[in-house]
């Protein structure tokens, strides 16, 4: 791999560590704490998984304009910019504590978006057909290390804050110097993506007919991440609450269990390269959302939060199985001048499903209980394994004179 596939990853690390790590984990437990209830937290997540899905396609289509590099700078330091402004929410009239919440939920998602978009099609001029598969995999390794560390760390944190301050955790005094520090963290990301050198920029397309991807596979394959991401929004943003309020957890301990999933996680994305390169991307992801469906169906049926926290270890750990086969997969279904385009709608579609069951599973947790919203998920999981088969075959059975376009490799200029 080369100098700057490192560079995209160690970057990619840092972001992962302030925003899927820290952030996801303190921000849930913070809303519960400011006295929001379940049916905001569900709002407050889906509010920024909605930004994220409209602001990929924008954020895909400014990359093509304006190259990569500009733009995952730019999303960096918009992330950092809604996680400076979160924890001055307690600053704000109680009024207007709830727009404040959202609004910065809005802001960090559009620099995540936009950051996310461009690294995937970065990574593709980056790497060559030989090492693509293992460099997406090792980058979603070490962001899979990144969110294990801030989890760790941001679950530690409130206790040590509270300790300081004098407070109990509580309280949310503790949440809010412990998010501060996220900020901190993901300024640290833009380090490495300050070094990266010049990705060109794709030209247009010479005809139609090469520009087009095969659409109804695409698609299928849009509707997949829709379900899958639906289906994982079930656990990632309702498990914090669930444990808070169910179990009366720690947030140390919750933080661990974070931890442990996204550990395992570092490893999964590793492991399963070499097994996509021989059995392809789709039969991986077909593997992931069925284990999806059991871990959370394992957390559905749990009698005590140390069974449901094995289901949490599996569906975090899954995602990282997910998610670069899912990005290899888009890529190879796209040619090089439509790439930020197509990763753009991936990521949009993704963000769809979290953000819908983000809206709908607060009212169902508070309605019908967790158990129930779990199961949910697990019948997402199930859709999208029935999708996924149904548009390998579609693929499969292209006519000959139609070949899905190849990825080809964009040499850089430096």
């Amino acid at each position: 791999m080369g100098r700057d596939v490192w560079l995209v990853a160690v970057a990619t690390a840092f972001l992962a560590a302030s925003f899927m790590g820290m952030q996801q984990l303190l921000k849930a437990i913070y809303v519960l704490r400011l006295g929001y209830g379940p049916e905001f937290t569900g709002i407050y997540f889906a509010t920024g998984a909605l930004s994220f899905s409209l602001s990929s396609v924008p954020g895909g289509m400014l990359g093509a304009r304006f190259g990569p590099r500009r733009m995952l700078i730019l999303g960096a330091l918009t992330m950092a910019a809604g996680a400076s402004l979160l924890p001055a929410v307690e600053l704000i009239p109680l009024g207007m504590r709830a727009p404040w919440l959202i609004g910065t939920q809005i802001i960090g998602a559009c620099g995540w978006a936009t950051f996310n978009v461009n690294q995937i099609t970065a990574l593709m001029v980056f790497t060559t057909d030989e090492n693509r598969r293992f460099s997406y995999a090792f980058r979603e390794s070490l962001a899979g290390f990144g969110t294990f560390i801030g989890a760790l760390v941001g679950g530690l944190l409130p206790a040590l804050f509270a300790s300081l301050l004098g407070t109990t955790t509580a309280e949310p005094a503790p949440y809010r110097y412990a998010l501060i520090l996220t900020v901190l963290v993901a300024l640290m990301g833009v380090v490495p993506l300050s070094r990266i050198g010049y990705v060109p920029i794709s030209e247009r397309a010479r005809t139609r007919r090469a520009a087009l991807p095969p659409l109804l596979p695409l698609a299928l394959l849009l509707a997949c991440g829709f379900l899958n991401h639906g289906a994982m929004a079930s656990s990632r943003v309702f498990y914090p609450p669930y444990f808070d309020l169910e179990f009366g957890l720690p947030t140390a301990v919750i933080g661990l269990i974070t931890s442990i999933g996204t550990a395992l996680a570092v490893g999964a994305a590793l492991v399963a390269a070499p097994f996509a390169r021989r059995h392809g991307s789709p039969a991986i992801m077909r593997f992931a959302a069925m284990g999806s469906a059991a871990s959370l169906l394992v957390m559905a049926l749990s009698p005590g939060w140390a069974v449901a926290a094995v289901g949490v270890i599996g569906t975090l750990a899954l995602v990282s199985v997910w998610m670069p086969n899912y990005q290899m997969r888009l890529m190879e279904m796209s040619t090089p001048e439509q790439r930020s385009l197509v990763a753009g709608a991936g990521s949009m579609a993704m963000s769809m499903g979290f953000a819908s069951m983000s809206f709908s599973g607060g009212h169902i947790a508070a309605t019908a209980g967790y158990d129930r919203l779990f199961v949910l998920g697990a019948g997402l999981a199930v859709c999208c394994t029935a999708l996924l088969w149904i548009s390998q075959r579609l693929s499969v059975r292209q006519p000959a004179d139609e070949p899905l376009p190849r990825a080809v490799t964009e040499n850089r200029v430096s």
